[in-house]
């Protein structure tokens, strides 16, 4: 017995494939829509195959805090082996200028976000920055730093202005 408007089966077409990614909520999603991804098979040796994506989740899922995100896939004749298979997904996108930064160098300066930068004499100054967005292990930083400054990626609560540093072995100088 089966209440009414509850589904009893879903049935899958070996035709018109499709992934489905949860990802993290980003106003660049709005621009991926129509886009080319490129996945590969995590538990099925397969080549990597192309998709286009259809479908974006207008909400984030209060469960998991991601958006679900839909791929057509453009390889014909996948087969059954794709069904239920577990894919990764990669999307180029293009960004604005910047420096990434690992997520641990981020601190405060009074309201505004600050990384502790390091100068030639390895002494560091708190240097307030703009954040643009936030990726896995990552910050994306738009304003107040330029490439090649060093920042101090580990043990930033430990610092106050102008205590010497050195890099860890094997690290950049």
């Amino acid at each position: 017995m089966v209440a009414a408007a509850q589904p009893v089966l879903t049935l899958a077409a070996l035709s018109g494939l499709e992934a489905v990614f949860h990802a993290p909520d980003d106003p660049l999603l709005r621009d991926i829509l129509g886009r080319d991804v490129r996945m590969e098979t995590l538990d099925v040796d397969r080549p990597d195959m192309v998709g286009t994506v259809t479908e974006i989740a207008p909400l984030v899922d209060p469960q998991t805090g991601t958006v679900t995100v839909r791929a057509r896939l453009l390889t014909p004749n996948a087969g059954t082996v794709l069904l239920g298979a577990s894919v990764r997904g990669h999307l180029s996108m293009a960004m604005e200028q910047g420096v990434v930064v690992p997520w641990t160098a981020l601190m405060r300066s009074g309201d505004d976000p600050a990384v502790w930068v390091v100068d030639d004499e390895g002494r560091v100054a708190l240097t307030k920055v703009v954040i643009n967005h936030f990726a896995d292990g990552t910050i994306f930083v738009s304003d107040g730093l330029s490439d090649g400054q060093r920042v101090v990626g580990d043990g930033a609560q430990l610092l106050y202005p102008g205590r010497r540093v050195q890099p860890v072995e094997g690290d950049a100088p």
